[in-house]
C-alpha cells in the first residue's frame, strides 16, 4: 500500500512545479531532518561497523538514483553506468591510500578523473 503525503486538492499546475524536488513541506522537512540525523551520529559514533555500513548504503542510493535518473526519466539504457561508478570508487581508493590528500579532496578528484 503506497503512502500519499500529498494534501487534498493539491493540484500541480505546471511542468515545474510537477518536476519540483520536494512536493510538499513535509517531505522537505523530513529530507532535511533525517540528513541532520545521519551527520550527527557520523560525528559521534563509536560503532564504526554501523558507520562503515551507513556509508556504504550512501553511495550505492547515490549510484541507483543516477541509474534511476538516466533510465526513468530520459528512457535511455545504461551499459556503462556500473563502469563509471567503479572506476570512480577504484580512483577514490587509490587516491585516499597513495596520496597524502585527505579523503574529502580525493572524493571530488575521483570524480574529475572519472569525467
Amino acid at each position: 500500500m503506497a503512502v500519499n503525503l500529498r494534501p487534498c486538492g493539491d493540484f500541480r499546475s505546471s511542468y515545474q512545479a510537477d518536476q519540483a524536488l520536494f512536493k510538499t513541506r513535509i517531505g522537505q522537512v523530513f529530507t532535511l531532518g533525517l540528513i541532520a540525523c545521519a551527520i550527527l551520529y557520523a560525528l559521534v559514533s563509536e560503532n564504526l561497523y554501523l558507520l562503515s555500513l551507513g556509508i556504504q548504503v550512501c553511495y550505492y542510493a547515490i549510484a541507483a538514483l543516477g541509474l534511476n535518473i538516466l533510465v526513468g526519466c530520459s528512457g535511455q539504457i545504461s551499459l556503462g553506468h556500473a563502469a563509471f561508478f567503479g572506476v570512480g570508487a577504484f580512483a577514490s581508493a587509490y587516491l585516499a591510500t597513495n596520496t597524502p590528500l585527505p579523503v574529502i579532496v580525493c572524493i571530488p578528484l575521483a570524480g574529475f578523473f572519472t569525467a
